[in-house]
């Protein structure tokens, strides 16, 4: 999911599998995608870091893809700034104030605020699902 703005893309990555339903979903989640390359246009990625019920319901299938990975690198894309946000990707449309503040931020300078939660999280995000 992205959105432009002028010259400023804001992307929201689903940090463990893309939400939906079925094996074809699962197989969307791994399939590369070529990186947005238009020059001089701002790249932003939002990091959803909490699984959602269906990434719960089928935790044994996501595993299978092998480790999560959280690096803003690990998504093979340019981007000049990337932050993490404790919601999952239904979360994020029912809290979309929540995270609004960064967003404008970053669609008014080309990066998110100061207070952005730069650092990828750690452990197992699944843990708590069991």
């Amino acid at each position: 999911m992205g959105c432009a703005y002028g010259s400023v893309y804001v992307g929201v990555v689903v940090g463990v599998v893309v939400e939906g339903y079925g094996r074809p979903v699962f197989d969307v989640a791994h399939t590369p995608y070529a990186p947005l390359s238009t020059p001089g246009v701002k790249v932003g990625i939002v990091v959803e870091t909490t699984p959602t019920s269906f990434v719960k319901a089928h935790e044994t299938e996501a595993r299978s893809y092998g480790p999560f990975r959280f690096e803003c690198e690990a998504f093979m894309q340019r981007y000049d700034d990337c932050t993490y946000v404790r919601l999952n990707h239904d979360e994020l449309y029912v809290r979309f104030a929540d995270v609004w503040p960064e967003l404008l931020a970053f669609i008014r300078s080309g990066r998110f605020t100061a207070a952005a939660t730069r650092t990828p999280p750690t452990g197992d995000a699944l843990a708590g699902s069991r």
